[in-house]
């Protein structure tokens, strides 16, 4: 299930493990219910929620970015909008452009690998149905995208908490006791997107419990 350990610690004589989640395909944010849209067009690339809605695409064909964002405020109740880069060397990843800037990347101001590639927005409908406060909506756009971004790099993650074989003494490295057939393992959780660090934590406060005796 995993290729890559980020992170290995002891608590007590348990191991927590954090690894990389190389089946990481069913934890896409998108299949959640969201406060925002993300839409996308790439030859190559099918990005967030896909390609425009019709009417939208229309919009965007007569008039770019700037009517399309007139039209979502008369036609959808917008809320908040922005446009969505992309950046594609070595991997790729997305994020949020204001509406006056170019969108190339930080790492790529020539614009050779990055730019505009869709946009983001957030309409009254949604917001509704979702039950969120206009005055957060950006922010959870933003989140958002952040979100998937993250997920569409690969920073998704896994805890193992392993209890070691009878015979540790006999392997050199926690990550061989780990990997030990004739260890244990405790308990397992997956599908964490973002930063590895979250993802220690719970699994340092699982291993505790166990080392406390309140999981059974």
């Amino acid at each position: 299930m995993y290729e890559y350990v980020d992170t290995t610690e002891r608590v007590g004589d348990l191991i927590v493990q954090v690894v990389s989640d190389t089946d990481a395909s069913y934890s896409n944010p998108r299949d959640n219910d969201n406060v925002s849209h993300i839409y996308g067009s790439h030859r190559n690339y099918t990005i967030a929620d896909g390609e425009p809605p019709a009417d939208e695409m229309r919009a965007l064909e007569r008039g770019g970015i700037r009517l399309l964002y007139r039209w979502l405020r008369r036609y959808k109740g917008l809320v908040a909008f922005t446009k969505l880069g992309m950046y594609d060397h070595s991997g790729v990843t997305f994020y949020a452009v204001p509406l006056g800037d170019d969108g190339h990347h930080a790492f790529d101001s020539a614009g050779w690998d990055s730019g505009i590639t869709g946009y983001a927005y957030v309409d009254r409908e949604r917001l509704e149905y979702m039950g969120t406060n206009a005055a957060d909506a950006e922010r959870i756009m933003l989140g958002e995208i952040e979100e998937y971004a993250s997920w569409s790099k690969g920073d998704v993650w896994g805890y193992v908490v392993t209890k070691p074989c009878d015979h540790a003494d006999e392997h050199d490295s926690d990550e061989a006791i780990a990997s030990c057939p004739h260890s244990e393992t405790l308990e397992s959780c997956w599908g964490f997107i973002g930063d590895a660090k979250d993802c220690l934590e719970d699994g340092l406060s699982v291993a505790r419990s166990y080392a406390e005796g309140v999981t059974a």
